[in-house]
């Protein structure tokens, strides 16, 4: 495949033809720009998918309409931490909750996750590898059980910490 025949396969009218040619290893980031503008919310998470994806590809796929679109570019293992802190602040739980699965969220991001209002969100932050011990005695103190649930299973989660949260002697 070259640019221009998976260009020309950008165009075709059947979406499964603009789906595989946005999933095309060989496609440029041309190739993927032209696909992000696609009709089709498939075809444009396809593209913010591909591993070519670069920061502006997922620039412009966060500020699409559709949340599986941004869903996809919150999950793209490529994404800047600029680009993960505008994710978590995402008016959908699903595109915060990929956020919270990305392997790049730092600590920090973790922290303002825990202040979120959804037990979903909260509990999916502290599934992360990068929670910390403050982070698990926070979560210990959440008025959602689903919350401290999470908290409790993270190896962050010393007795120590467990006693210190629910003020066991």
């Amino acid at each position: 495949a070259t640019e221009e025949s998976l260009s020309q396969n950008l165009k075709d009218e059947d979406k499964a033809v603009r789906f595989w040619a946005a999933a095309n290893d060989k496609a440029t980031p041309k190739n993927l720009f032209q696909a992000l503008k696609d009709r089709s919310s498939w075809v444009r998470l396809e593209a913010v998918s591909n591993p070519n994806a670069t920061k502006e590809h997922i620039d412009l796929a966060l500020k699409d309409k559709d949340s599986s679109v941004r869903e996809a570019a919150a999950a793209n293992p490529s994404i800047t931490q600029e680009q993960l802190s505008r994710a978590i602040k995402d008016k959908s739980d699903s595109v915060v909750i990929k956020a919270a699965q990305n392997p790049n969220l730092s600590k920090e991001q973790i922290s303002e996750m825990l202040d979120s209002p959804s037990w979903s969100v909260k509990a999916t932050a502290l599934d992360h590898k990068n929670v910390t011990p403050e982070h698990s005695t926070k979560a210990l103190k959440d008025d959602s059980g689903v919350v401290r649930a999470h908290a409790l299973r993270n190896k962050s989660a010393t007795l120590e910490r467990i006693k210190q949260a629910l003020m066991i002697g």
